[in-house]
């Protein structure tokens, strides 16, 4: 039942009563927090519902330009809620152009209040750890999807 903008699920009692519900698109970007890389493709989605946000996108570098070091896919639609161990984790479903050994994956670990998550490189033995610009490439191409809890 719609009703005032809002939407009764199961029931017409105020705990079934939402009212917030969003679907739009967001531009990744992969940066080490002060430089971008260029992209030829950098599309995302994403689904709100309360404060819970679904995000999924593709990005494909065409230079890596000036980044270095540690890097991050930033853009998220909103920032993640600053409470104590609100983490989400980013899952990298296809990957190609990047330069890590065979067998290890890419992952994302999103941390409190920011909208930006740190790429990290997981292997067997040694668990993760921050990926590095160079084990991206200029050529690189992830699609990735996460869930996690926005602020408001």
């Amino acid at each position: 039942i719609v009703v005032n903008g809002g939407l009764y699920l199961g029931g017409t009692g105020a705990a079934n009563y939402l009212t917030d519900y969003e679907e739009g698109t967001w531009t990744p970007v992969i940066t080490d927090n002060t430089n971008n890389a260029t992209s030829s493709i950098a599309v995302g989605s994403y689904t709100k519902v309360g404060n819970l946000v679904h995000v999924h996108g593709r990005i494909v570098l065409s230079s890596l330009g000036s980044v270095t070091g540690a890097v991050s896919l930033s853009g998220l639609p909103f920032n993640s809620k600053a409470v104590s161990n609100n983490f989400g984790a980013l899952s990298v479903g296809r990957a190609t152009g990047l330069n890590i050994t065979a067998g290890y994956s890419v992952l994302g670990d999103l941390r409190v209040n920011v909208n930006y998550v740190n790429l990290t490189v997981w292997d067997a033995s040694g668990g993760n750890s921050g990926m590095l610009a160079t084990e991206f490439t200029a050529s690189g191409d992830i699609a990735f999807s996460m869930d996690y809890v926005a602020v408001g």
